[in-house]
């Protein structure tokens, strides 16, 4: 299952977004290799304060992706991959 630990910068997910759902089917395959979510699912370009994670579930079972949020968040982690395996080599 894809982003099942959430995000560190974020805080806790919700708990409907530890539900077992094939989010790379859903997202990357869609969104990455053809532009469209393969679920009911809204897609913002900016932040919203009632969307903490790049990618969830609404109390009504629609998916929702937040492309800044997103961005952020997998900047975050290639940076600190970055840094982890840096700090390995020197």
């Amino acid at each position: 299952m894809l982003y099942a630990r959430g995000s560190s910068r974020q805080g806790k997910p919700p708990e409907s977004f530890y539900t077992p759902i094939d989010n790379a089917s859903i997202f990357r395959c869609g969104l990455v290799h053809e532009y469209y979510a393969k679920a009911n699912c809204d897609i913002y370009m900016s932040k919203k304060l009632d969307k903490p994670i790049g990618i969830g579930m609404e109390v009504s079972g629609k998916f929702y992706f937040v492309v800044e949020t997103y961005f952020e968040d997998l900047k975050h982690a290639l940076d600190q991959l970055e840094k982890d395996l840096f700090s390995v080599i020197t």
